[in-house]
């Protein structure tokens, strides 16, 4: 079903290479491995490719969910009004509805959340193509400017509505007190999920919790998972939680070997904590909508979940005062052209989602980087960053 997508009359793949993987892989789960097998036997190198060598919209689409939308409405509004050509009003007015007022089909508001991840999604996009062509999206009936220009638009639209419309009193970045280190025990396959959201109490124990301090955690974990495009399953994490509760009555110590002393202030009441926090996460409607940063800031652990990449990257850059080279940070992520797209959608993301330089640096604290003034810094390794990409692309296809 990924394999294609539709714009209204506008199909983004191949229908006859599409009719034919149909026939491949037929309907039941065994056929379709059966031919995906077939098909990949016939294929002479295997390999990884990045983007630019297979456009592929349906990967477009899942990878660049708010693109999509915006792409849709365009193929739409222009089918409609039968304007192939792109129209400065009609592009401001689909920017407009589509991207700073509408909902999105989904129901997630244009708040300033889904903002944040659309703007930090283009630096991703705009790194992995230089050109319209390389997306695979339909060309007839595209905006004039081409779709990476006319998305550019969108974003410029975007950014302006964030810094507009932030100017908050409250910092939505909580105070970083203590740098948080992993939890051990995380990567034990039976309750790697359980000492993973057990971590979002900040490494307070959690037998000593509040209703305030669990409600927080369990609110944090869910706006966390419910990202807006790499959408976490919580199913799995009750899972473990409630394995792990179990397994306690069998190994009395297995609390302390997996969450670590200091999670635990005196080792009674953890458990009924665990299985309170899974009741919690079971429960389909504890709070209907997800608190804004207004209402509830970003702490350590849901920076960290939520930017991997820019923790892995503050950990090996402990002072903000050391330079930053960005040959050395793109060797560290081999093949540039698949590693790093993800780093500056990160990096471009936080500095959206954060307007106020007090609270980037507070958030760089939380990653494990100190000092301060890494706005300007970050800003730097975005555009030097893709620079480095398609300076690498253009040696390797001279």
């Amino acid at each position: 079903m990924n394999l294609s997508d539709e714009y209204g009359d506008n199909p983004t793949f191949d229908s006859e290479f599409e009719q034919e993987l149909k026939e491949t892989f037929g309907a039941s789960v065994d056929q379709a491995f059966a031919g995906l097998t077939e098909l990949l036997s016939r294929v002479d190198n295997t390999t990884l490719v990045d983007a630019t060598r297979l456009p592929y919209a349906g990967e477009f689409g899942r990878l660049f969910p708010a693109f999509r939308e915006l792409t849709a409405t365009w193929l739409h509004r222009s089918g409609k009004q039968g304007k192939a050509e792109a129209s400065e009003s009609l592009s401001a007015e689909i920017i407009n509805t589509a991207v700073l007022t509408e909902d999105v089909r989904s129901g997630y508001p244009r708040d300033h959340d889904w903002l944040a991840t659309s703007v930090g999604s283009f630096f991703e996009l705009r790194a992995l193509a230089r050109s319209s062509e390389e997306l695979g999206l339909p060309t007839t009936g595209c905006p004039g400017t081409g779709w990476l220009n006319w998305f550019g638009t969108a974003t410029s639209a975007m950014t302006r509505k964030l810094q507009t419309t932030s100017f908050i009193d409250s910092p939505l970045v909580t105070r970083p007190e203590r740098v948080s280190t992993a939890l051990p025990g995380e990567t034990d396959p039976r309750y790697g999920n359980a000492v993973l959201l057990v971590s979002a109490f900040e490494q307070q124990p959690i037998d000593d919790t509040s209703a305030e301090c669990m409600d927080d955690a369990v609110l944090r974990v869910r706006r966390a998972f419910s990202h807006r495009r790499f959408e976490h399953e919580i199913a799995p994490a009750i899972e473990h939680l409630e394995a792990l509760v179990a397994e306690f009555e069998n190994d009395a110590d297995i609390l302390i070997r997996l969450l670590g002393e200091g999670v635990l202030s005196s080792g009674t009441g953890a458990v009924d904590v665990l299985a309170d926090l899974a009741a919690n996460l079971s429960d389909p409607y504890p709070n209907p909508i997800l608190p804004s940063l207004t209402e509830l800031p970003l702490n350590g652990w849901e920076l960290r979940f939520r930017f991997p990449g820019i923790a892995s990257f503050g950990k090996g850059s402990p002072d903000v005062s050391e330079s930053t080279h960005t040959a050395d940070l793109a060797s560290m992520h081999e093949p540039c052209r698949i590693g790093l797209p993800p780093l500056i959608g990160e990096f471009a993301e936080l500095l959206a989602l954060l307007p106020n330089e007090v609270d980037i640096d507070g958030a760089m604290a939380h990653l494990g980087a100190t000092g301060t003034g890494w706005r300007p810094i970050l800003e730097h390794l975005v555009t030097d960053l893709t620079a480095h990409i398609w300076a690498h692309e253009e040696e390797r296809h001279q």
